[in-house]
């Protein structure tokens, strides 16, 4: 079990992180009822609002074995001569058969899905999988929160929605299968009593922001 908490002091900054945290354990939920391997997780609010979030490893069998895993980081310092973006690394990766087209199209969902919420922390060490002959088979979804939203070095809070960055990366259809699930995401978030007004405010603007991706997908071809 991984455990991620904020500190029991009440400021605005461990707010923000209690309210991404338990953020981060509806998207996994949402990802999973969609039908993509996300991490199982749990969220504890004691009663001084310190938050909890507690997930199951998938690195783990049982009481002692454990499951050898890569990142994606790795991978592609191994075998790709110029990073790129999760789905960019992926298409590298089927070309040598390293990775099934399968794979290659469920990367492109998580990484729209990622935008789409504003998650802005979606670099090759978020993304893994397990150490076997290839085809590599993709880990479960971790790490997934719009990280966009956190305090900064400064403790400074973003308090308004911010504009969804359009990929080009991204498959039409992989936009259109991740835009209801990240509305869904921000319809529940703007709804759970666990988070903050502020955060709250931010997830009921969202909701418009991905409705302007909806429109310039809609335009594409194919």
């Amino acid at each position: 079990m991984l455990v991620k908490f904020t500190v029991p002091q009440q400021t605005a900054v461990s707010q923000r992180w209690g309210d991404l945290l338990i953020a981060e354990s509806i998207a996994a939920q949402i990802l999973r009822d969609g039908g993509i391997h996300a991490i199982e997780s749990t969220v504890l609010v004691t009663s001084n609002r310190q938050v909890f979030l507690e997930a199951e490893r998938f690195d783990c069998k049982g009481n002692d074995g454990r499951l050898p895993i890569v990142s994606l980081e790795a991978v592609q310092s191994e075998f790709i001569s110029s990073p790129g973006s999760w789905p960019e690394a992926m298409r590298r990766l089927c070309e040598q058969q390293l990775v099934t087209h399968q794979s290659v199209a469920q990367t492109e969902v998580i990484w729209a899905f990622g935008r789409l919420i504003a998650n802005s922390d979606m670099h090759a060490g978020n993304l893994s999988f397990y150490l076997s002959e290839p085809p590599f088979a993709l880990t479960p979804v971790y790490d997934m929160l719009p990280m966009v939203y956190a305090p900064n070095s400064a403790g400074m809070l973003r308090d308004a929605a911010i504009e969804v960055k359009f990929d080009l990366n991204v498959s039409k259809s992989a936009w259109l299968t991740a835009i209801p699930l990240a509305q869904q995401f921000w319809q529940t978030v703007a709804r759970d009593p666990r988070i903050s007004e502020a955060f709250r405010h931010i997830a009921q603007e969202m909701p418009e922001k991905i409705r302007q991706i909806e429109e310039k997908v809609a335009r594409m071809g194919g």
